[in-house]
């Protein structure tokens, strides 16, 4: 539907310029390798901001699903594409990749005096912020959405670009917080039916510091969500962590625990004061098919579990 200069965006169109904006900013590296942007700062009109603000974090979820929709489609390609392939099977064609680890998305109020109640801008730059100012000057693209559903995309100036955004009220993600160097003490809770608890997880999410013991053999751990209530351990925390992130199993026989990650942006194992151990799991849904490929991998005695980078839980197995 087409916006009139009265009408707010619909979450639709914003996801539609976020997609606009990754298409807009490609950068070219050599004829066969591309990034694409994966940092995206959004401005809205303030009405529009405070309207759709209490269902940002499942516009965030969305347009996150959006680019990675948007990523796949480059790299297969159009009608010209498909031809090559058959034409010269053995040429490799042009790769498109993400310039960051994931997507960073965040929503601003714009301070534009002239928008209109439906405005809707799209800063892109390759890296996140943090990514950014240790690699050196920005690079950032302005995308415009008008109210005829079309779009325009400039390079920002380097004065523009200069300019610090202001502080996100809500942000899709942190990036490469450090991971706490003891297990935090909390209020004990306990997940699963067994009568002896395996193994302590300890961690702390946006409601404090929780250490929950498992006395089932497998255990889910998500964030929380009423419709996943399967998921046994629920965190309060950012979108980063999945509903269902990973799955936690204890084998009484050979007395080990193996880890699955069934997330969106990663689960890695480090060894307890060792980083340098840290290692990130493969993942076991297959993005082409959304396939369960049952990856379990070995998870010491005692370790770090990163989930996304947002929350890192200590694992200790209590079988003796």
């Amino acid at each position: 539907m087409m916006q009139t200069d009265t009408e707010r965006p619909a979450a639709r169109e914003i996801i539609d310029t976020l997609a606009e904006a990754l298409r807009a900013g490609v950068e070219p590296l050599d004829e066969a390798y591309n990034l694409v942007p994966a940092s995206y700062q959004v401005f809205l009109h303030p009405d529009a901001y405070q309207e759709l603000e209490a269902i940002f974090p499942i516009m965030l979820e969305r347009a996150a699903v959006r680019l990675d929709r948007e990523l796949k489609r480059l790299n297969e390609g159009g009608m010209l594409r498909r031809v090559q392939r058959l034409v010269e099977p053995d040429r490799p064609g042009a790769q498109y990749r993400r310039a960051g680890r994931r997507w960073h998305i965040e929503i601003f109020p714009t301070h534009d005096a002239e928008a209109e109640p439906g405005y809707i801008a799209v800063v892109a730059e390759l890296a996140p912020p943090q990514q950014a100012e240790a690699a050196g000057p920005k690079t950032r693209r302005l995308t415009l959405r008008d109210t005829a559903g079309g779009f325009q995309t400039r390079m920002l100036e380097p004065e523009e670009a200069a300019v610090p955004a202001p502080k996100a009220a809500r942000t899709t993600m942190r990036t490469e917080p450090a991971a706490p160097e003891r297990a935090p003490a909390g209020r004990e809770e306990t997940a699963g039916h067994g009568t002896a608890a395996y193994a302590r997880l300890s961690f702390t999410d946006d409601s404090g510091a929780r250490t929950v013991l498992l006395s089932d053999l497998e255990t889910a751990v998500g964030r929380r969500d009423e419709g996943y209530d399967w998921v046994e351990v629920q965190l309060d925390t950012l979108d980063d962590v999945s509903r269902e992130h990973l799955r936690l199993r204890y084998d009484p026989e050979a007395r080990t625990f193996r880890v699955k990650d069934l997330s969106s942006f990663g689960t890695t194992v480090a060894e307890p004061d060792r980083p340098e151990t840290k290692r990130t799991l493969p993942p076991s849904i297959d993005p082409e098919t959304g396939r369960d490929l049952e990856r379990w991998e070995p998870l010491p005695e005692r370790a770090v579990i990163g989930l996304a980078d947002v929350v890192f839980i200590h694992f200790e197995a209590l079988h003796s």
